[in-house]
C-alpha cells in the first residue's frame, strides 16, 4: 500500500506491506512500512534524461507517483496498461515504458514527437554539414590526384605533338618518374631514337639510290656504245661474206638487249625465249652444231611475264657440262613450256652426260662455311625464291638417259604489251 504524509519541509511516500507466515494460516506476523522522500526520489528520476519530455513513475496499480505535480492520477488511462514497450500515443508523443520488478512499478518516457523530429533533423543536418565536408574533401583529393596522375601524361602528350611539327631530337627525362610512367618515358625515347636511325638509314639510302640512278645513267653510255660498236662488226661482217660472224654479232646483239630490259627485272616469256635462242645459237657456232637444239613454248605462255634471265644460265650448264663443250656429237638440246595448274612450268632437258645430282644440290645449298664456286644455278634458285616464295625452287632429275631441270613459278600475264625487252634500245646507229 502507497500512502501520503507530508511533514513539515519534506514530503514522503510511505510504502506499506503486510508480512504473513508461511503457514496454511498465513496470519499477519507484521507490518513494514518505508518512508521514501519525494524530494530524493525526483532527484533520482529526473537524472533519466529525454530531450524536453518527462518521466513518470507509476505505482503498481498504474497511479502515476512521480511528478509529484501529477500525484495519484491514472497512468493506465494515459499510458496502457502494458507493463513493457514503446508507442506513439494519441497526442503525438513516444511513449517508453520500462518496469521495476522488485516492486512491481514501472517508469514511463513521455517525449514529444516534435522535439523527436527536430533532434532528427538537426542530426540529419549534422550529418548533411559532415557529408558536404566530406565530398569537398574527396573531391579535392580527386582533382589533386587526378593532376598529379595526368600531369605525365598530359607532359608526354605535348612532347608528341612537338614531334608532329617535326621536332625529332627531343627526349623525355624520366629520372623523376616511377613506375609504369617511367616505362613509358623510357619507351619513347627508345621509340624517337629508332625513328632516328630509320630516318639516318632511308636518307643514307636516298643518297645511294640517287647515286646509283646516276651510276645507271652513266652505264647507259656503254650499252649504247657497244651496240653502235656491235652493228659496225655487222656491216663489216656482210661486206666481206662472213656470215657466221654475222650470225654470232647479230646474236650477242639480241642477248645484250633482252639481258638489259631497259634495266627491268621483269620480261615477257616470249623475250626470254628470244635471248635464250640467241645464245644456243652462239653456241652452236662456237660448238660447230654438235648438238641439236628444239624449243616448245605453249603459245599461251607468250605474253606472261618472267623474270629475265632465269633459263639461260640452265641451258648454259646443260650446254658446258652436258654436251663437254664440244667434245659431245649429237646431243639434243629441248625447252619446253607448259601451263599446269595456274603455274607456268619450264624444263630445259640434255641427253649428253648426266648431272651428279649431289653436287648440284650442294651447289644450290651450300654450307655457310664454304665459298661457292659456281654462281650460275645457284643464282637462279635465290632469284626463284626471292621473287616467289620459299617453295619455287629450282629441281634437277635423272628421267632416263635425261638430265632435266625443272622451274615452276606462278601464271602472271602482262596484260598486253611484253616488258620493255621488246622495244629495240640499242640497234642501230646514234
Amino acid at each position: 500500500m502507497l500512502t501520503e504524509n507530508e511533514g513539515a519541509d519534506r514530503t514522503f511516500l510511505r510504502l506499506s506491506k503486510v508480512i504473513l507466515s508461511d503457514d496454511r494460516d498465513m496470519r499477519d506476523l507484521a507490518l513494514l512500512e518505508v518512508n521514501i522522500d519525494v524530494q530524493i526520489l525526483s532527484t533520482r528520476l529526473n537524472q533519466i534524461s529525454v530531450q524536453k519530455g518527462l518521466v513518470y513513475l507509476l505505482d503498481d496499480q498504474g497511479r502515476i507517483i512521480l511528478p509529484y505535480s501529477h500525484y495519484h492520477q491514472d497512468g493506465n488511462e494515459r499510458f496502457g496498461e502494458a507493463r513493457s514497450g514503446a508507442f506513439i500515443d494519441r497526442n503525438k508523443h513516444m511513449v517508453i515504458i520500462r518496469p521495476i520488478h522488485t516492486v512491481g512499478w514501472r517508469v514511463a518516457a513521455d517525449v514529444p514527437m516534435r522535439e523527436i523530429l527536430a533532434a532528427g533533423s538537426a542530426l540529419r543536418g549534422h550529418v548533411m554539414a559532415i557529408s558536404a565536408v566530406a565530398i569537398a574533401a574527396v573531391l579535392l583529393l580527386a582533382i589533386y590526384f587526378s593532376t598529379y596522375i595526368s600531369r605525365p601524361v598530359i607532359h608526354i602528350s605535348q612532347v608528341m605533338n612537338q614531334v608532329r611539327e617535326g621536332d625529332l631530337d627531343i627526349r623525355i627525362d624520366s629520372s623523376r618518374q616511377t613506375g609504369e610512367m617511367k616505362t613509358l618515358y623510357q619507351s619513347f625515347n627508345y621509340m624517337m631514337d629508332m625513328i632516328g636511325d630509320l630516318i639516318q638509314e632511308v636518307y643514307v639510302a636516298k643518297i645511294r639510290e640517287k647515286q646509283s640512278e646516276l651510276a645507271a645513267l652513266q652505264a647507259q653510255i656503254n650499252p649504247h656504245f657497244l651496240y653502235n660498236t656491235l652493228d659496225s662488226i655487222n656491216w663489216m661482217a656482210i661486206r666481206y661474206g662472213a656470215r657466221d660472224i654475222q650470225k654470232m654479232v647479230v646474236s650477242l646483239a639480241t642477248m645484250l638487249r633482252y639481258s638489259l630490259n631497259n634495266g627491268q627485272n621483269l620480261i615477257a616469256v616470249q623475250d626470254e625465249i628470244k635471248q635464250v635462242q640467241s645464245y644456243i645459237n652462239l653456241q652452236q657456232i662456237r660448238f660447230e652444231n654438235c648438238f641439236e637444239s628444239e624449243i616448245r613454248i605453249q603459245e599461251e605462255m607468250n605474253s606472261c611475264i618472267i623474270i629475265k634471265l632465269l633459263l639461260q644460265p640452265l641451258v648454259e650448264n646443260a650446254i658446258i657440262h652436258g654436251f663437254d663443250e664440244g667434245q659431245y656429237e649429237n646431243g639434243h638440246l629441248t625447252i619446253t613450256g607448259e601451263i599446269e595448274s595456274g603455274h607456268m612450268v619450264f624444263r630445259v632437258m640434255n641427253d649428253g652426260h648426266q648431272a651428279d645430282l649431289e653436287v648440284i644440290q650442294r651447289i644450290l645449298y651450300p654450307a655457310e662455311d664454304v665459298k661457292p664456286k659456281s654462281y650460275g644455278i645457284k643464282n637462279v634458285n635465290d632469284r626463284l625464291r626471292h621473287q616467289y616464295g620459299e617453295e619455287y625452287t629450282l629441281q634437277y632429275r635423272i628421267q632416263g638417259d635425261l638430265t632435266v631441270a625443272v622451274i615452276r613459278i606462278p601464271l602472271e600475264k602482262t596484260g598486253g604489251e611484253a616488258y620493255g625487252g621488246g622495244n629495240d634500245s640499242g640497234g642501230g646507229r646514234r
